[in-house]
């Protein structure tokens, strides 16, 4: 009676424990915390970078993108805090988000040291770029240096969970039924 209570418990976390393996193989889309992020420029200061994107590593796809700027007022950017958050374009080893404040569009790009997976990845380069939201003229910074990661939260997936509750429920009406 207890070993197939037993047996049902370790078969249903095996099979949890499966799709979380699988999905994570199959590079669903993953959430980046940034961490330690800053963006030095010459001689115009530090930048600190907070927040976090979506990216799908299997598709190129940056689906949410939500990174505050903060910190002194450089070229090209007019005012600080600047917060992005409009998904642009998304590859394995870099990201960049937008914002638009009047006629002017803000674009911020991070380049990774290495492809976007289900790893920390350092932060390698920062460009914020302005441009008019119609007509010509675009300007933008290059960082000299850079550091900080972006490092991947820990989300389940809902089928994941969902085969978990379904196991531990399967298993506790299996083990209720037996005691009657």
């Amino acid at each position: 009676m207890n070993k197939q209570l037993i047996l049902g418990v370790v078969t249903a976390l095996a099979l949890a424990g499966g799709e979380a393996v699988a999905v994570s193989a199959s590079a669903t889309p993953i959430t980046y915390a940034l961490s330690d992020a800053t963006a030095t420029f010459d001689s115009e200061g530090t930048l600190d970078l907070t927040g976090r994107f979506t990216f799908n590593p299997a598709t190129d796809l940056l689906s949410s993108v939500n990174i505050t700027v903060t910190g002194p007022i450089i070229f090209p950017l007019q005012f600080t805090p600047i917060q992005y958050t409009t998904p642009v374009h998304g590859s394995s080893d870099e990201i960049t988000g937008q914002t638009i404040s009047g006629d002017l569009r803000y674009q911020l790009t991070l380049v990774f040291a290495s492809p976007l997976i289900d790893a920390n990845v350092p932060v390698d380069l920062i460009l914020i770029n302005r441009a008019p939201t119609s007509g010509t003229g675009f300007v933008f910074n290059r960082t000299s240096s850079v550091t900080g990661s972006a490092i991947p939260t820990s989300v389940p997936e809902p089928a994941t969970l969902g085969l978990m509750v379904l196991g531990l429920l399967g298993a506790g009406f299996a083990g209720r039924k037996r005691k009657n």
